[in-house]
């Protein structure tokens, strides 16, 4: 598949210039891409990076379908506020551009646009000539923006994130029961619940007791039970993570996982996150950038229409 065959088949993402949710952008880099390379008429490139705020309104109709958004905290003018990572390659001279935006929706946080389109080495951290690949949508004029939109990832890799909303109960925590598969190629003693660099939701470390680990050879086949005095939970954090920053959970056997066959852990976890704003910050990310919402956006009104690309 070619370059040329990909961008036939844009997905235009459609924002309305009227939800006004993104509160703020936070710069925190902006430096010439691929050493300052000018791609034709377009000019040279810049990485611009930093964080975006969004302050949305639970009781807008836009907003209505997020799950639990009514039990997320609001601030005092009532409105939820989340953040996500911002990356973004645009035109040192906007007014060379070519007023389009390409949205990269990342998989796993990982950014992959450049390797499809650019023929580029790929990585999560584009900034020399190699990260350019061959130029191609620099020398469309094409601004490349990357956002973090997957709350559950852990924090490495260049992995871009998001911090979404915790939901609250009336008089505490939300609890209830999670069910993780796993299936291990090799023969380890202790294995990561869940993969592709997520992290796991918190265990209710006074029901740890009552967790069970089981495995089967197949999806047909009963569950064999796991005594509970041989195995181990493992709950870690990065220090100085946010309230909504998953842990990674690893489970240890005393003996070892086998190949092939498919565990199961189900234990009793607290404080879901409001995921659903993963998708109204696309949404409105894209709209501010259009439209020039936002303070400190760094676009100011050079972009008029907007695409969408992913890979999964």
């Amino acid at each position: 598949m070619n370059r040329y065959f990909l961008s036939l088949f844009p997905i235009l993402l459609v924002a309305s210039s009227a939800l006004a949710e993104v509160e703020k952008f936070e710069i925190t880099e902006r430096v010439p891409f691929a050493g300052g390379t000018q791609f034709g008429e377009v000019g040279a490139y810049e990485r611009i990076v930093g964080t975006v705020t969004f302050a949305i309104d639970p009781q807008a109709r836009q907003n209505a379908a997020i799950v639990d958004l009514d039990r997320a905290a609001r601030g005092a003018d009532g409105r939820v506020r989340f953040s996500m990572d911002l990356f973004m390659l645009a035109p040192v001279d906007m007014t060379r551009g070519s007023g389009a935006l390409l949205y990269d929706v990342n998989n796993r946080g990982n950014k992959l646009a450049l390797r499809m389109f650019n023929f580029a080495g790929g990585g999560n951290d584009p900034l020399d000539e190699a990260s350019a690949g061959d130029g191609f949508l620099m020398r469309q004029g094409i601004v490349v923006v990357w956002s973090g939109w997957d709350g559950e990832l852990l924090p490495g890799g260049g992995r871009l994130q998001l911090r979404a909303p915790v939901a609250r109960g009336t008089d505490g925590p939300i609890t209830g029961p999670v069910r993780c598969e796993f299936v291990t190629s090799s023969n380890a003693s202790r294995l990561g619940v869940a993969g592709g660099g997520h992290g796991s939701y918190w265990p209710v470390e006074e029901l740890l007791s009552q967790a069970t680990l089981s495995w089967r050879e197949n999806p047909r086949e009963p569950r064999q039970l796991i005594s509970r005095e041989k195995w181990q939970l493992h709950v870690t954090q990065q220090e100085g993570a946010g309230e909504s920053q998953l842990p990674q959970l690893e489970v240890e056997l005393d003996e070892s996982f086998l190949p092939g066959r498919i565990y199961e852990l189900i234990y009793q976890a607290r404080d879901p996150l409001v995921h659903g704003v993963c998708f109204a910050g696309v949404r409105d990310l894209v709209s501010a950038l259009k439209h020039g919402e936002g303070e400190g956006n760094p676009l100011s009104k050079t972009v008029s229409r907007a695409h969408g690309f992913g890979v999964s």
